[in-house]
């Protein structure tokens, strides 16, 4: 649902080149994030997804 709205506000999807590379460089984010959205294994799983 978030990502039709921003769509519809002119917002795009970019699909990052190297995938893994980027992922490596988000999991400093993730690590921090984790215990406000339940853990990492949540994130994990929905980044793959």
């Amino acid at each position: 649902a978030s990502m039709a709205k921003a769509a519809a506000a002119g917002g795009k999807v970019i699909q990052p080149e190297d995938r893994p590379a980027w992922e490596a460089g988000a999991r400093g984010v993730w690590a921090l994030l984790a215990p406000k959205v339940g853990g990492l294994d949540k994130i994990e799983a929905i980044a793959k997804a």
